[in-house]
């Protein structure tokens, strides 16, 4: 059996001097590498606090939620809030997990035909930035 290797980190893992070899996973299936879009979120500045409700999906490198009436939009994460499972293909996100193909509520707002390049982490190429959601907040069902 040939086994593959996943790169499980983000672009800043590079930047900061991490070996790449401690963020890689040995796996039998595809690659499951996502470059999350990440932003310095400043809790203390003023909220974003529409809701956006939809599937979190993934397209190649890119991070998505799908929704029901606008189409996708690009996810667009604080920096210091989120991070990616490979291994397990979920978005972790204040500690909680969200595996690929779950619905979601995020808290955030939208940005359309978004410049994205003075973000932290930008997103690769590839992605579609048509319209992308800042994150700031996940919704918690009752």
């Amino acid at each position: 059996m040939q086994t593959e290797r996943s790169t499980v980190s983000s672009d800043n893992d590079a930047a900061a001097g991490a070996p790449a070899e401690a963020n890689a996973v040995s796996t039998s299936k595809e690659q499951k590498t996502v470059s999350l879009a990440l932003y310095d979120f400043d809790p203390d500045a003023a909220s974003q606090d529409a809701l956006v409700d939809g599937t979190l999906t993934r397209d190649g490198s890119c991070l998505y939620i799908d929704t029901p009436n606008d189409g996708r939009k690009l996810l667009v994460l604080p920096k210091t809030l989120s991070s990616w499972d490979g291994a397990n293909e979920k978005l972790v996100f204040m500690e909680k997990s969200y595996p690929l193909g779950s619905s979601v509520t995020f808290a955030g707002g939208e940005a359309r035909n978004a410049q994205l390049n003075s973000i932290a982490q930008p997103p690769k190429p590839e992605c579609d930035r048509t319209a992308a959601w800042y994150v700031a907040g996940f919704l918690i069902p009752e």
